[in-house]
């Protein structure tokens, strides 16, 4: 019981003793002695109600809290990073010079197939191969076996008037590193001239010859080496 209730029970008991000793007082005091009684009361009941709600929210197991060592999610540091800079390309290496072939140079050429004055044909192109390195400043300009392209300037079989026979022929082109160059060379003659001047000096030139038997067509071999000169400079890349 508490403190207050005990209080409560000591007025009762004094006041009935006051009931003994003066009814009439009594009488008139019973109703404020009852209501001291009951409000001396209220506020022990209601500490006896709010102990079991007390206990059920004591014995409700609270929340554990979140245990501190649980390491923390990793952050992403990349993110934070700048970018790098893309690294310097180096600079291209710089083109290699031309090398310049000088007219006057001379190309050495092997002819693949049989030419002459009464086989070929004016105009016509014909094949050879170069026969010698064409050296310039210690370098190889073009190397022996290089592909050549050559033209017939004129081809002139033996004739009744026209006297000896003859042969013109031309570069016109060389291979050099799977690429065909144009190139320009003197056009270069086979077969004997007459020395005679004059269409008449030719002519009898040309029948005393015939007596002689010196008369013959101008034939060149496959596979003979005839020399030409450039006429213009070659650049070649």
């Amino acid at each position: 019981m508490s403190l207050q209730a005990n209080h409560a029970v000591s007025a009762m008991s004094h006041a009935a003793d006051r009931v003994v000793s003066s009814p009439l007082r009594t009488y008139r005091l019973a109703p404020v002695i009852l209501a001291v009684c009951v409000l001396l009361a209220l506020p022990a009941c209601k500490h006896k109600e709010s102990q079991p709600s007390n206990e059920n929210s004591a014995s409700v197991p609270a929340t554990p809290p979140a245990p501190a060592n649980n390491p923390a999610p990793p952050t992403d540091n990349t993110a934070a990073q700048p970018p790098q800079p893309a690294p310097a390309q180096p600079e291209p290496p710089a083109p290699p010079q031309p090398i310049i072939v000088a007219a006057g140079t001379p190309l050495t050429i092997r002819i693949t197939e049989d030419l002459g004055s009464k086989a070929s044909q004016t105009g016509q192109t014909f094949a050879a191969t170069l026969d010698k390195d064409v050296i310039v400043d210690g370098q190889t300009a073009i190397p022996s076996g290089a592909n050549i392209v050559g033209t017939v300037v004129s081809a002139k079989p033996f004739g009744h008037f026209a006297g000896e026979a003859s042969l013109v022929l031309r570069l016109t082109s060389v291979n050099i590193n799977n690429t065909d160059q144009a190139i320009a060379t003197a056009a270069r003659s086979f077969g004997p001239k007459i020395k005679a001047k004059g269409a008449v000096k030719k002519f009898f030139g040309g029948l005393a010859k015939r007596a002689e038997g010196d008369e013959r067509e101008v034939v060149l071999a496959a596979q003979s080496a005839y020399t030409f000169t450039l006429k213009q400079p070659l650049q070649i890349q």
